[in-house]
């Protein structure tokens, strides 16, 4: 849902598309929308000169419990699935997943992991016979030298991105990323 809120549709398919979503989202995590709502005009403040750097200024919240949690539901699987196509390696129990994620305001504003990002190489897209994600979706991934740790970074339009860092073996996860991680 997040990278369906911006950029705006642009077609009448579009905007039924996102009217049909957020029925669903109401729907299906009760709550969410409201938590999600923030007062423009004080984060235009807040962000000062910054804001005029933006793409849009029409901000949510990401920081609430529900929005959180979704979140960080979706980047374990997405770590699982892309450290599986990294290694070819299923991750096992006990695990550490490192996951945090840029909206557009704090990827403009505060940065991007720029030397991560370096390091990853090539942006890549799905791609399944004719169909792709072409802009929707795209990610960069990388094996830490010989280990088995895999570290990625996941773009969704220009609405967030997610770096993510699977750590097969729990015992290599440093002592600075402890708060991010959550065991399989």
């Amino acid at each position: 849902m997040f990278a369906r809120i911006f950029p705006d549709a642009t077609t009448e398919k579009g905007t039924r598309e996102y009217q049909k979503l957020i029925r669903e989202v109401s729907r299906n995590h009760p709550g969410l929308l409201v938590e999600m709502n923030v007062d423009q005009l004080a984060m235009l403040k807040q962000m000062g000169e910054a804001a005029h750097r933006l793409p849009s200024w029409n901000f949510i919240s990401t920081g609430g419990p529900i929005a959180r949690s979704i979140i960080r539901k979706f980047a374990n699987k997405l770590a699982i699935a892309l450290h599986f196509e990294q290694t070819k390696k299923i991750v096992p129990r006990g695990a550490g997943i490192f996951a945090m994620h840029y909206t557009n305001v704090t990827a403009i504003v505060d940065g991007m992991p720029i030397e991560v990002m370096e390091r990853l190489g090539i942006e890549k897209a799905l791609v399944m016979g004719r169909q792709h994600t072409g802009r929707a979706f795209t990610y960069q991934s990388a094996r830490l030298s010989d280990e088995e740790t895999t570290i990625h970074m996941a773009y969704f339009r220009q609405s967030f991105a997610l770096l993510l860092v699977v750590y097969p073996n729990f015992a290599d996860v440093p002592l600075a990323a402890l708060g991010h991680i959550e065991v399989l």
